[in-house]
């Protein structure tokens, strides 16, 4: 009686693996047959971001852009405050 219940434990876990690595075939299969792949063109992005750094680096219009936007009293409190820092440092 023990002999049979464990026998029957047995095969159903081992059908249950089947039906569990089958269904993981399928779908694997399914994937890649039937959906879209996604790539990514990670150098490529990267590449043109730089590119437009080093650009607006030798352009220098947003530095320029920056520095006409500081009035003089701005950048008399910026020279205080750093001076302030390099003393109390």
């Amino acid at each position: 009686m023990y002999l049979n219940t464990g026998l029957l434990i047995i095969i159903n876990i081992i059908i249950s693996i089947i039906i569990i690595y089958a269904g993981h075939l399928l779908w694997n299969y399914l994937k890649d047959n039937y959906s879209k792949k996604k790539t990514k063109d990670l150098v490529g992005s990267q590449i043109e971001k730089y590119k437009k750094m080093v650009g607006e680096m030798n352009d220098g219009s947003s530095s320029r852009r920056n520095m006409d936007e500081l009035s003089q009293e701005d950048l008399a409190k910026m020279e205080r405050e750093l001076s302030s820092f390099m003393e109390n440092g």
